[in-house]
């Protein structure tokens, strides 16, 4: 059974317009690759030489245009046209495993969402608060709850993860009851020996943001362990 938590934003009027922006940008992609996975689809029938669409590709093919052909994306998150893509390979993945009927376009006041990675967004100063984006107007913060009333509203086993944790508050959420589980996401991604080396005090890889989304395997599978194997 999937289970899900939902919260409810309170933003300001500027953050508000922000949040449409975003939900808007992420259905223009959806349907923008949509469009062309169809169009593609078409040409390999009749030239089997071409390659067959896939989500990866055309990230990169909309990351490839978007500064010229449609530059009010720079203006959020690149997560929100990102996401979309990856959701609509995810639709294909599942119409060809006959799990789900052939994807269809996204309607305004319907499909206004969009996603964000969880590096986007924190627990920070007693408040649940998404990150300001690329310069955007969003600023400040949105508060959803304080975080001392997590454990009343969450009834299933709760799993905190907190972009940029420093390294001596790792435990801390957890120890103190917060948390049953604390998540390090890109901190365990860059690090693949990420325990021994909490346990030794040894040096953390640094996250190379820039490779996230990015379609193959850097900043995946190629951050250095530590040089010398440590005791057990």
């Amino acid at each position: 059974m999937y289970q899900a938590h939902r919260i409810r934003l309170d933003p300001n009027n500027v953050q508000a317009t922000y949040l449409a922006r975003c939900a808007g940008t992420a259905r223009f992609a959806y349907n923008w690759a949509l469009a062309e996975w169809k169009r593609q689809h078409e040409a390999c029938k009749l030239d089997p030489a071409l390659p067959k669409p896939n989500e990866a590709a055309l990230r990169r093919q909309l990351n490839a245009i978007k500064r010229e052909m449609f530059p009010w994306m720079l203006e959020v998150t690149k997560n929100a046209p990102q996401m979309a893509i990856q959701q609509l390979g995810c639709g294909f993945k599942n119409f060809f495993e006959g799990r789900a009927g052939y994807p269809t376009f996204r309607r305004k006041g319907r499909d206004d969402r969009f996603t964000l990675t969880n590096d986007q967004f924190g627990v920070k100063d007693k408040h649940i608060r998404i990150r300001s984006w690329d310069g955007c107007a969003c600023a400040n913060p949105c508060v959803l709850l304080d975080e001392s009333d997590l454990r009343a509203i969450w009834r299933q086993a709760l799993i905190l993860n907190r972009p940029g944790r420093d390294r001596d508050q790792v435990g801390a959420d957890v120890a103190s009851g917060l948390a049953d589980i604390e998540s390090y996401g890109s901190m365990v991604l860059a690090n693949p020996d990420f325990v021994e080396r909490i346990r030794a005090g040894a040096p953390l890889n640094g996250v190379d943001s820039a490779t996230f989304l990015g379609g193959d395997a850097r900043g995946y599978t190629d951050y250095p362990a530590l040089a010398v194997p440590l005791a057990a």
